[in-house]
C-alpha cells in the first residue's frame, strides 16, 4: 500500500515541486502573505522585521535576538540568501502545538521552486510547532546550536544540497528528530538527538549524505529510519537505548563503517566481544536490511582533544585509569588519568609527614578542549576549592582536582589555553596525593549541543579507555587499574613521559608554522607565513614566560589584524596571544611579534600558526574509501539521482508534506 500512496501522489507532486538544483544566485522568494504574525528577515535598512525582535547588523547581515518570539502560529521566515539568525539563546515558541501546520524557523516553502541559500541558523530554543526548522529548496545553508523540543519534526531539509546541521539538540517530536527528503550531499553532526519517535529520517531518494558523531537515544521507534535512501555514511554515531536501532528500507550502497581505525558506531545492545582489544565487537551489528561490520565498543567520543598542559611539555603519566577514589583502587568507573608535571613536588616532608599548607608545582594545567566552567570546588567541604569540572558539549564533560585553581567562574568560557589552576597537592573531599599532579577524569551526560552560557554541571564517570584520545594518545586499560599510553608505534607505561605536540594546540587542520624566537626589548620579529587557498579559518598562537609582548598580522593585501579589527576575534592573557582569522586571503601574510617589556638577553617566543579547511567538495565522494559497504550492490550517484526524480519517491515526499505519515 505504501508504494501505491506514492504513485497516486507522483504526477501532483512533480507539478507543485519541479526538482531544481541548487540555486545559483540569489533569489528572494518573498516571504508567504498568508502566514499571519511570520517575522519576515530580509536585507534591507532594517533587516525586515528584524529590528521589531532583534538587531540588524547591514553589514554581515545578521539578526540577533534581543527577546523571546511567542504566540503565533508562524515564527521567522528568512527571505534571502546569506543573512544569518542568531537566537542568541532566545526562544522561538508557537501556540498551536504540532497539530497544525506550523513553522518556528523556516527559509524556502513549498508554493517555491527555489528557496534561498547560504543561510545560518542558530542558537535557538524552539518548541510548539509542527516544524521546529524548516530548510526547502536550499544549499550551503547551515542549522547549528539549536535546542528544539516538543514539536512534530524537528529539523527537516527538502531538495536541498550542501548542508549542514551540527551540534543541535533535538527530542520529544511526535514524528521525527531531523529528516532528510530528497535531499543530498548534506552533512548531519554533532547533534543529540533523543526521546523522538524517530531518531533520524532519511527518505525519498536521499543520496550522499554524511551522518557522523551524533548521539541518537531513546527514541520510540527507529534511531535511524533510511526509506529509498543511498549511497549514505553513517558512521561515529552513538546509538543507545532506540526501540529500534537501525533499518535500511529499500536502499543501495548505504555504509555503516569505514576501515580501521575510524570504524563504525557504537550499538548500546551490542558491544561484546572484543578479545584483540581492538576496541571493535569481533561480530558484525546485523540490523534491518544492513550491517556495521566494525561496530564500537564505547561510544565514540571526542578525537582531538589536548593533553591537559602546556605545549612542547612533558608530564609524567603516573597512574590511570583508574576510578575516582584513586590509583590502585578497583572499585568504580575507570574515568580517569593522573598526570605530574616536571619539577616533581612531593606532598610528604622527609619525616613522612604531609605539608601544610598543600604544596603546588609550577606545572599550569589548561582545559583540553573548548568549554565552559560548570563547577570550581566540588562542594563546600572542599576548603581548596580544588576540583574545576569543565562541560565542552553534546554532553562531554572533564574534570581536573588537586589544583591550586585560578579566579575562575561558572559559566565562564574557557579555551585550550585558558588557565585553570597549577598541579598541586590540595584534596578534594575523599581524595589522596603523594605527589603535586592533576586528576583528569572523562564524564558524559546527555544535554545541551553547546555547554554556553548553560553548563550542566556534575555529570556521570565513564570509562576512558577507548572513548577518547589525546594529542594521538590512545588509552588502554589493564586489569589491575593501570594502563598504557598509545601513539603511533610506541606506548607510554605508567610514570613514563608523555608530551604535547604543537599539532594539538590549534585547530583542525594542518599547522602552518611551529617555530620558537627570541625576541629583543623594544625589537620587533617578523615571520612570514604562507596560507593556502582551502583554508577557512586561521589561528595564530603566541606564547612566552613572564614578559610583556604583543603580536598583531599583516594580510597579503596590506590590510593590518590586530585586537581593534571587527570581525576577529582575539584574546590575550599573562602568557599568550590568540586570533581567530575567518576566511583568510590566500598567500604570504605575515605575523609581527613585539618585545614590550623582556629581559636584556630577551624572550624566547613560542609561535604556532594552525588552520581549518574547507569541508570536502562534493560530499562524501571525497572521503576515505569505505572498507567494506552494507549492500552488495553499488548503485552510481547518476543513477540514483534519476530514481530520485522517478515518481515514486517524489510521490512519498508530496504525501508526507501533506499529512500522509
Amino acid at each position: 500500500m505504501r508504494n501505491v500512496s506514492f504513485l497516486l501522489f507522483a504526477a501532483l507532486a512533480l507539478l507543485l515541486f519541479p526538482v531544481t538544483g541548487p540555486p545559483t544566485e540569489a533569489s528572494a522568494t518573498g516571504c508567504d502573505p498568508t502566514h499571519e504574525g511570520v517575522k519576515c528577515i530580509r536585507d534591507d535598512a532594517t533587516g525586515g522585521d528584524c529590528t521589531l525582535i532583534g538587531s540588524w547588523d547591514l553589514v554581515t547581515k545578521t539578526c540577533t535576538l534581543t527577546q523571546d518570539v511567542a504566540g503565533g502560529r508562524w515564527g521567522i521566515q528568512i527571505d534571502e540568501d546569506e543573512i544569518t539568525l542568531d537566537g542568541n539563546g532566545h526562544s522561538v515558541t508557537g501556540i498551536v502545538g504540532w497539530g497544525v501546520e506550523g513553522v518556528g524557523i523556516y527559509h524556502g516553502w513549498e508554493s517555491y521552486e527555489v528557496g534561498v541559500s547560504n543561510v545560518t541558523v542558530k542558537n535557538l530554543n524552539i518548541e510548539g510547532f509542527d516544524y521546529g526548522i524548516l530548510v526547502l529548496h536550499s544549499s550551503n545553508s547551515t542549522v547549528d546550536g539549536s535546542i528544539i523540543s516538543e514539536v512534530a519534526v524537528g529539523i527537516e531539509l527538502g531538495f536541498s544540497t550542501g548542508n549542514t546541521v551540527r551540534n543541535n539538540a533535538v527530542s520529544n517530536s511526535a514524528y521525527q528528530g531531523i529528516a532528510l527528503g530528497l535531499s543530498s550531499n548534506n552533512t548531519v553532526i554533532g547533534n543529540m538527538i533523543s526521546n523522538n519517535w524517530y531518531g533520524l529520517y532519511l527518505f525519498s531518494g536521499s543520496l550522499n549524505n554524511l551522518i557522523i558523531n551524533n548521539t541518537i537515544s531513546n527514541n520510540s521507534g527507529d534511531g535511524i529510519l533510511l526509506d529509498y535512501s543511498n549511497s549514505n555514511q553513517i558512521y561515529n554515531n552513538n546509538f543507545i537505548g532506540n526501540y529500534v536501532q537501525a533499518r535500511d528500507d529499500n536502499g543501495a550502497g548505504n555504509v555503516f563503517n569505514l576501515a580501521a581505525p575510524t570504524g563504525g558506531n557504537y550499538w548500546s545492545d551490542w558491544t561484546s566481544p572484543d578479545s584483540n582489544h581492538d576496541g571493535f565487537v569481533d561480530n558484525p551489528f546485523n540490523f534491518g536490511g544492513g550491517t556495521d561490520y566494525l561496530p564500537r565498543v564505547r561510544p565514540a567520543g571526542p578525537t582531538a582533544w589536548r593533553l591537559p598542559f602546556g605545549v612542547r611539555e612533558q608530564w609524567r603519566f603516573t597512574c590511570g585509569p583508574h576510578p575516582w577514589s584513586g590509583c590502585g583502587t578497583l572499585a568504580g568507573t575507570f574515568s580517569a588519568l593522573d598526570f605530574a608535571p616536571p619539577d616533581r613536588v612531593s606532598c610528604y616532608d622527609d619525616h613522612g609527614a604531609r605539608i601544610s599548607p598543600p604544596p603546588v608545582s609550577d606545572g599550569r594545567v589548561l582545559p583540553v578542549a573548548e568549554g565552559c566552567v560548570d563547577s570550581v570546588g566540588e562542594d563546600v567541604s572542599d576548603p581548596y576549592y580544588s576540583c574545576v569540572e569543565v562541560d565542552h558539549g553534546r554532553g562531554w564533560h572533564t574534570r581536573y582536582c588537586h589544583l591550586a585553581t585560578e579566579s575562575l567562574t561558572v559559566g565562564q568560557h574557557v579555551y585550550p589555553w585558558t588557565l585553570l589552576g597549577y598541579a598541586s597537592c590540595r584534596l578534594p573531599p575523599g581524595g589522596g596525593a603523594t605527589g603535586a599532579h592533576v586528576h583528569f577524569a572523562l564524564e558524559y551526560e546527555p544535554g545541551t549541543p553547546q555547554p554556553c552560557p548553560q553548563p550542566t554541571p556534575h555529570a556521570t564517570p565513564v570509562p576512558i579507555a577507548g572513548a577518547i584520545t589525546l594529542c594521538g594518545w590512545e588509552i588502554e586499560p589493564t586489569p589491575n587499574a593501570g594502563g598504557r599510553l598509545l601513539r603511533g608505534t610506541g606506548s607510554e607505561q605508567e610514570s613514563a613521559s608523555v608530551n604535547q605536540t604543537a599539532s594539538c594546540v590549534g585547530a583542525n587542520g594542518p599547522t602552518l608554522l611551529d617555530a620558537a624566537v627570541s625576541i629583543l626589548q623594544g625589537h620587533t620579529e617578523d615571520i612570514v607565513i604562507f596560507v593556502p587557498g582551502l583554508v577557512t579559518v586561521l589561528t595564530p598562537l603566541i606564547a612566552w614566560g613572564d614578559s610583556t609582548v604583543n603580536a598583531w598580522l599583516t594580510a597579503p593585501d596590506g590590510t593590518i589584524i590586530d585586537p581593534s579589527t571587527a570581525g576577529v576575534f582575539h584574546t590575550k592573557g599573562g602568557s599568550f596571544e590568540y586570533y581567530e582569522i575567518a576566511s583568510p586571503q590566500s598567500g604570504n601574510w605575515t605575523l609581527h611579534v613585539y618585545g614590550a617589556d623582556v629581559p636584556s638577553e630577551g624572550e624566547d617566543v613560542s609561535v604556532i600558526v594552525s588552520s581549518k579547511l574547507a569541508a570536502p567538495v562534493g560530499g562524501i565522494a571525497d572521503l576515505p574509501d569505505v572498507s567494506v559497504s552494507s549492500s552488495s550492490n553499488y548503485v552510481p550517484p547518476a543513477a540514483l539521482a534519476a530514481v530520485a526524480l522517478l515518481a515514486l519517491t517524489a510521490g512519498a515526499w508530496y504525501a508526507r508534506r501533506r499529512g500522509l505519515r
